[in-house]
């Protein structure tokens, strides 16, 4: 049986890399609230930083990571960095 730690781990894990890119996307798309835009490029903004020092525990995660960071749009060069 897995401990709730790692299952809230995950689920937290997973949750940032949804919302970075759903943020994103939503922005991107025009779609998104325009009342709330700051809301969201902070949101994105505070994702991607958090995203950038997280240690991803499988391939998958890093994957998702690194997708993430991209549609974030927060560069080439640290998108690489986190790849290496």
């Amino acid at each position: 049986m897995a401990s709730p730690e790692k299952n809230v781990n995950d689920e937290f894990m997973l949750n940032e890399y949804e919302s970075v890119a759903a943020a994103h996307f939503d922005s991107q798309a025009g779609y998104g609230i325009p009342a709330r835009a700051a809301e969201f490029r902070e949101r994105v903004t505070r994702a991607s930083a958090w995203l950038q020092k997280a240690m991803p525990r499988s391939t998958y995660e890093h994957a998702l990571q690194l997708l993430a960071l991209s549609a974030a749009g927060v560069g080439k060069d640290a998108v690489k960095r986190v790849a290496d």
